[in-house]
């Protein structure tokens, strides 16, 4: 029999099982004013404990008037970082650990997304929410394309598991950084509606263009850290912290004077985070780290680097020596922008539009009586001048960036740590051209969920119309890097390393997959003479493994692609 209980008590439950006194205050009043809306958006800083409104969530869903829930996440590193929260608290509630679970990427202990908790990614949920799901995407595929009569998988029974749900969109703003991401998250939401689901999405950066536009297309409510709602307590621990902003301007020898920053820096302050944005440059900085000779005056394995191009073995590895704080230099990309509870005094970062920036410099005096550090932001000025060109500087937009870099310039006094500072920021850089929407795409969204049985429908705008994602503009799949032996099956799946098409296709030399007499086989392949359409319809084969890519694996650098 369920609880009759509301999300508020389920919020003060969460959060003394996850070892603290009470709730936040922000979070106590949104769970109260959460109560008669659908869709939500949720507003904090970061470093707030939003991951206990999260949980207390799905517990309303699950205990409480709901039936089941599931949390997607942009990222699949942050979920792996929240997944054990959610069975430590279930597990402390009585329930087995079969209660809730993850599915993504070699993950599958929620199939189809059925346990009454399921943490998965954005795009593991759009294929299951369209009747795709992975666990046997290759079965719809082949029934769509007329390929097969027998089966067409679970086609329906994945759309159901979706849309009896509730749902939590974490970290939100990622979802809204491209045409197609954005245009997804309305059609999501617009389903959800009409499903009469409840969602709860959640970031610490919502800019005011960014809110105006949801508005337009969708019944929600907005619950921000703003007025009477924020927590004066915690602002003015946040306003105690004192730090100076250094913004710079580099050449081609960027390596060095970022050494000189941190290598004097640390004679100052405990530890350091140095991000880039780029896995290349990261790997370039840690390498010059290692050569340093003894100047830098840290043990070479107090220095992690850290990026999306390692084994799920290694990364786990990585996290594990963070949070147990053995560590004195993290070299990083994006990767640590969200969901990684780590600390700094010495922050170095690349350029990049005011929303990372932001989400970046929550890993900077974190914890409360962490008061006093010193912040570098530089940019390469030979790649903001090809930006001029190409429109990006390195991965990002480069309006965006130049944008960002005008409105810190502009301001005589910054504070990363106070929302009514960055919020300003926010306001200035991000304007409503920065959030465009394709509607004939969110009408096929639509209309491909409503289509119970022309599922040719939903495969042929899958595989031609946004060739293999819902909602990223590149495709993930799994490679291992370097021609190989054949290995065992086991091997393969733990050396794995996920890797957007564009990048196979450049480096691909072949592929693993499983012959009819179950044995792993390696095919070498001539990519010269593929698209990357050809490589989307070889990754969903059932007997596919693994894209073999041109490179080395080093576990401390990761993947390098030659």
């Amino acid at each position: 029999m369920k609880e009759n209980r509301n999300l508020r008590d389920f919020l003060h439950q969460s959060t003394k099982l996850l070892g603290y006194t009470k709730p936040r205050p922000f979070l106590e009043q949104a769970a109260t004013n959460m109560r008669d809306s659908k869709i939500i958006v949720v507003e904090a800083p970061t470093g707030y404990g939003k991951t206990t409104l999260s949980i207390a969530f799905t517990m309303n869903a699950t205990l409480g008037d709901g039936l089941k829930a599931i949390v997607a996440y942009p990222l699949r590193s942050l979920l792996e970082q929240q997944l054990s929260k959610f069975k430590s608290v279930y597990t402390a509630l009585g329930f087995n650990g079969k209660f809730a679970g993850a599915r993504y990427m070699g993950h599958a202990e929620s199939p189809y997304l059925t346990k009454p908790v399921s943490l998965t990614t954005i795009d593991t949920l759009s294929l299951t929410a369209l009747g795709l799901p992975p666990e046997d995407i290759d079965k719809a595929i082949k029934f769509g394309l007329g390929f097969s009569h027998h089966s067409m998988g679970h086609y329906l029974f994945s759309r159901a598991m979706f849309s009896l749900s509730w749902l939590v969109l974490d970290e939100v703003h990622l979802l809204t950084d491209s045409t197609k991401s954005l245009s997804f998250l309305i059609a999501l939401l617009r389903l959800a509606s009409i499903n009469d689901q409840k969602v709860l999405m959640l970031s610490a950066t919502v800019p005011r263009a960014m809110m105006e536009i949801l508005e337009k297309e969708v019944e929600i409510k907005f619950i921000r850290f703003r007025g009477n709602y924020a927590d004066k307590e915690f602002l003015a621990e946040r306003r105690r912290k004192k730090y100076h902003v250094h913004i710079e301007a580099l050449n081609d020898d960027w390596r060095e004077h970022i050494y000189l920053w941190l290598r004097d820096g640390l004679e100052k302050w405990k530890r350091a985070i140095v991000v880039f944005n780029s896995v290349e440059r990261a790997v370039a900085f840690y390498e010059k780290t290692l050569s340093s000779n003894g100047k830098l005056k840290v043990d070479k394995g107090d220095i992690l680097l850290l990026h999306s191009r390692f084994t799920e073995s290694d990364r786990k590895s990585k996290m594990s020596q963070l949070e147990k704080n053995e560590w004195k230099v993290l070299i990083a990309t994006q990767v640590i922008e969200a969901g990684v509870d780590i600390s700094s005094d010495l922050f170095i970062t690349e350029l990049a539009p005011a929303n990372s920036l932001v989400q970046r410099l929550g890993r900077f005096l974190r914890r409360e009586g962490e008061n006093e550090g010193e912040i570098y932001i530089w940019y390469d000025k030979g790649t903001m001048k090809k930006a001029d060109k190409s429109g990006k500087y390195t991965v990002y937009d480069a309006d965006l960036v130049r944008e960002t870099l005008s409105a810190l310039e502009s301001r005589t006094e910054i504070n990363f740590h106070d929302p009514y500072s960055y919020q300003t920021i926010l306001d200035e850089v991000y304007t409503k051209d920065n959030y465009i929407i394709n509607q004939n795409y969110i009408a096929e969204v639509n209309i491909a969920y409503f289509q119970l049985n022309r599922i040719k429908y939903v495969v042929n705008l899958f595989l031609e119309k946004v060739e293999g994602s819902f909602v990223r503009e590149n495709t993930m799949a799994p490679v291992i890097a370097g021609k190989t032996d054949v290995k065992k099956l086991g091997e393969i799946t733990n050396a794995t390393i996920p890797l957007g098409l564009d990048l196979i296709h450049k480096h691909l030399i072949g592929y693993f997959h499983v012959d009819g007499e179950k044995h792993v086989v390696f095919e070498e392949v001539n990519s010269s003479k593929m698209k990357s359409r050809d490589l989307l319809k070889m990754s969903l084969n059932p007997n596919f493994l693994a894209f073999v890519v041109n490179g080395i694996y080093d576990e401390k650098k990761g993947l390098l692609l030659a």
